[in-house]
Formats: structure tokens, sequence, C-alpha cells
């Protein structure tokens, strides 16, 4: 699977705080878990609103962690201000906290070695930067247990990226989308079993896809789920519209026609678009290079 550099900040960020294989989980050590992404929130001190990627809360040190992924070369001087501030008592309205009245946070900017000398100069608020060789953080990230464990380099020798924590964004392209989507399909059928007739072409399905696909479906801000659904709606119409074969098997199902024979057929279906968006893929990085 292949995402934009943007995606691929948030899940090499939401690994830290997973126990993921060949991974550092270096803030799931410190108690982190992802409780929000996407998630607008509002600042009440100068009643603006911010859409951090990921927040990030350990209840073991009541501290959460606010990140923007600059996957450009480029910080919003109107966003890092907002950013400045965000106060923790802003959080509590949105995250689960065992103590809110004593919760601190850092906002921070996730970024990647291509990029970092550009992010650098202009950036307010602490870094954390993915080299090919290793992580580092710089700046302050107000907690002493953090500011330890990033504030070094921590190697990624052996390892390798996470990316399945937040398969896509709305904003990446159909061959980075178009694998997650139709593999989705296929999972999603497989788990509604025989017994069931599912009308595929429909809002709940869409949703329901997109819950197979994505592992934290539950802590994707309302708006933004809604956006992923679309997107996937959008996939799905596609093809139902530019291949008969794919609209033959959908029709099918969407019918009654439940026999393993035709989800085996929807499958083979699929894979062979997914091949065909692969070389599209292919043929545009290498026009890319």
């Amino acid at each position: 699977m292949f995402s934009s550099e943007h995606t691929r900040l948030i899940n090499k960020f939401i690994g830290l705080c997973k126990d993921t294989m060949k991974w550092p989980s270096i803030l799931s050590d410190l108690g982190y878990n992802v409780q929000l992404i996407e998630q607008i929130i509002s600042i009440k001190k100068t009643a603006e609103k911010i859409k951090p990627d990921v927040v990030a809360v350990s209840n073991k040190y009541n501290h959460a962690i606010v990140v923007d992924c600059k996957s450009g070369k480029n910080i919003d001087v109107d966003q890092d201000k907002r950013y400045q501030n965000i106060e923790s008592s802003d959080l509590t309205y949105y995250v689960t906290v065992h103590d809110k009245n004593r919760l601190s946070h850092c906002s921070c900017y996730v970024d990647n070695e291509s990029n970092h000398t550009d992010i650098k100069p202009y950036a307010s608020l602490p870094l954390v930067t993915f080299y090919k060789e290793c992580i580092e953080g710089e700046g302050d990230f107000k907690l002493k247990q953090l500011n330890d464990t990033l504030c070094k380099k921590i190697s990624l020798t052996g390892m390798y990226e996470p990316s399945s924590f937040y398969p896509f964004s709305p904003d990446d392209e159909d061959y980075q989308i178009v694998p997650h989507v139709l593999r989705g399909l296929i999972s999603y059928l497989s788990r509604k079993g025989l017994k069931t007739r599912p009308v595929i072409q429909s809002t709940q399905t869409y949703s329901d896809i997109l819950e197979v696909i994505h592992p934290f479906y539950a802590n994707i801000e309302i708006n933004h789920r809604e956006q992923l659904t679309n997107k996937i709606e959008k996939m799905i119409s596609m093809f139902i519209k530019s291949s008969e074969k794919f609209k033959e098997q959908i029709s099918k199902i969407e019918k009654g026609d439940l026999h393993p024979a035709t989800f085996k057929s929807l499958a083979e279906i699929c894979e062979g678009i997914i091949s065909d968006f692969e070389k599209q893929r292919k043929i545009t990085e290498d026009y890319g290079s």
C-alpha cells in the first residue's frame, strides 16, 4: 500500500502509541493512547479553532500531545499562533483522562527528514522528526518523561513503518485509496457472512467498510468520518460505472446471490482493478522521478 507523505506521518506517529511489531512503542510505554483524529477543537481564549491530526493522551501522567503533521515545506503563521494559544482546559471536553483538573499538554509538529530544514526555522512548537535511520525530538514537550524519551535519537534500524492505522485521507490520490477500499469491501462482505442480503450502495455500508479498514474509526471526528465514507462511495460508484464485471457481481449480491463463487469472482475482479491502479501508481512515480 502506498500513501501520501502526510498519511504516512500520521501512521508513524500513531505507531509510537501502540505496541507495534518492528516499530518503536516509545509513547505507548509512557501510557499514551490515541483518542482523537482530525478533531476540531475550540480555543476558549481566542474563540478560534484548531484541527490537529492526532491527539494522544497518557492517563499515567495526565498529559496530552496535540499533533499537527507537516509533510509540506511551510508553516501557516496563523495556525502556529492558534496552537500556541490552546490551553489544557480546552482539551478536557474532548478527551478522557483520570483527572481533568490536572491535565497538562503540549502541541507539536511532526515532520520528516526531507522537509525538516524548511520547517524548523518557522516552528514555535517542539518537533518530532522522522529521519530514515532514527526519530528525534526537539524542544520542550512539557513533561520530563516525554522530553527524556523524545529528545534523543531513537533508532529505526531494522524497523518497518506502520501503514494501516490511518489507511487513507480524503485528500490522497485515487490510486493510493483504491486498494484499501476494494479489499475493505471484500472483507466487509466476508464478515457479513452468507445469511444476510447486503445493500452495498448505501451510506451505512460505506460507513461499515470504513469501520472494517480503519482501526481508529471511533476516534475520527464525525465530519472527517463523513468525508472518508463519501470517498468510499465515490470509489464504489466509479467502479460500478466503469466496470461491467464489477457492476454485475455487485448487482448479483444485492439481489440475494450469496454463493461463495460470487464473492470469489468479485474478489478476483477487485484484485484486477487494484493491479491496474498499481500500474498507474508506478507510472506516476516513474514520471515524477
